[in-house]
């Protein structure tokens, strides 16, 4: 790896750790799934029960996700205290995680050079980080790290058992993550297996059993409990709601064109789009396309693809559901990239690393900006366990008043 290369990777995990983390113990709490997820993991520990998540002190029936994303907030709950910083440290470190699997894929495949261009291309791309990602207390950054882990597992695992084996892991890994976003690898995988001869392994008994047995065991450890708990009415929900309605209609207003994911990819990510755009016509004029009998190369062709497909498929869109792909489009920039001269290569990852990183800063300077209930209930000065009346308290509100101030929320208006 030349020096270039070396400064390069150092800025791209410089970013990585400003994106992933600046301000986040001080930028307002988001509505809905953030905020959500930080009072169910903290009534997690406050009842230690970390089988049947629940949300202000019912089980929670709004939120049909498993809980291995519970379990990580409440992990660093444990760490950092009780505090926003705290809800959001496992989002932030999957991100900074997935930026250092990336480049180590590119390393493995492409070279260094490529390596300090994919992390780097990664480390500053803006939906990345802001949207629903790695600066909130959701699960789509690490559901992105999962995948992208469990690429690197399949592609440079020695022993086909032994990768079958930490395929099964991951892939049960993302089962208690995000359920039926297990769709995603999976088709990754196939397809690129049935363009190549690694379909073959695919009808080796011992990896079959490897792999079927290590997602059984993963899965398993939260299901059987589950089951016992509460029968099937979790499950018959998770199925209604996560695959059913959200396949078949617009959940909550989010219908959108067939085409919307498209123009959504391009417009929040324009300078490396074009930088992208620029390497694929070099790639083709130069014939340095990807190989189609190379099964690396057609995990990352399938990676662009497969998500995409997917979540166009789906009625219910959402801009966070293609996250999983930003990674993939940072390993193919910089595998196409190298069609182009050094120099201009160099300048053109500069330009557009510095267009989009200014880009990030201007969200995150602007998210600091509390709003009035987040100001006035961080400025009272009660003992714990004292009681807060509101006529309503918004999702966002009660995370603040019973999770960081340790108040009691109620509805209503404060006896005299």
């Amino acid at each position: 790896m030349r020096s270039t290369s070396r400064w390069l990777l150092l800025l791209a995990l410089s970013c990585a750790l400003f994106n992933a983390f600046a301000f986040t113990a001080s930028t307002k709490v988001m509505e809905w799934d953030e905020a959500r997820r930080g009072v169910a993991a903290f009534e997690m520990l406050e009842r230690g029960d970390f089988t049947v998540h629940r949300y202000r002190g019912e089980v929670d029936t709004f939120s049909v996700k498993p809980p291995l994303g519970l379990w990580a907030i409440a992990a660093s709950y444990r760490v950092f205290g009780f505090n926003r910083f705290a809800l959001r440290f496992p989002s932030g470190l999957a991100a900074v995680l997935t930026v250092v699997v990336v480049a180590g894929i590119a390393f493995r495949l492409f070279g260094g050079d490529a390596a300090a261009v994919a992390a780097l291309v990664l480390a500053t791309t803006p939906p990345f980080f802001l949207e629903h990602s790695a600066r909130g207390g959701e699960y789509d950054a690490p559901l992105a790290f999962l995948i992208a882990a469990l690429f690197a597992a399949v592609l440079f695992a020695r022993h086909p058992v032994a990768r079958a084996a930490t395929a099964g892991v991951l892939l049960g890994a993302i089962v208690l993550l995000k359920s039926f976003a297990v769709a995603i690898p999976i088709g990754v995988l196939a397809t690129a297996a049935l363009l190549t001869r690694e379909r073959r392994l695919l009808w080796r008994r011992e990896v079959a059993i490897a792999g079927a047995v290590a997602l059984a065991l993963v899965v398993g450890l939260w299901v059987v409990p589950r089951l016992l708990a509460d029968g099937g009415g979790f499950f018959a929900r998770m199925v209604d709601t996560d695959l059913v309605s959200r396949t078949t209609q617009p959940l909550e207003g989010h219908g959108r064109p067939w085409y919307w994911y498209l123009t959504k990819l391009v417009r929040h990510s324009v300078a490396w789009t074009l930088l992208l755009v620029v390497a694929v016509a070099a790639a083709l004029r130069n014939r340095d396309w990807l190989r189609r009998g190379s099964f690396p190369e057609m995990v990352i062709a399938s990676w662009a693809v497969v998500p995409i497909l997917i979540a166009t498929l789906m009625q219910t869109k959402l801009a966070w559901y293609v996250n999983p792909v930003y990674p993939c489009l940072a390993l193919l920039t910089a595998r196409l990239v190298r069609a182009l001269p050094a120099r201009t290569t160099l300048a053109l990852v500069i330009a557009a690393a510095l267009v989009s990183e200014v880009r990030i800063v201007r969200k995150i300077t602007k998210a600091r900006e509390l709003p009035p209930h987040e100001r006035h209930l961080l400025a009272l000065e009660l003992p714990p366990g004292s009681a807060v009346y509101a006529p309503e308290w918004s999702q966002a509100a009660y995370f603040v008043a019973r999770v960081e101030r340790g108040y009691l929320p109620r509805i209503g208006t404060a006896p005299r």
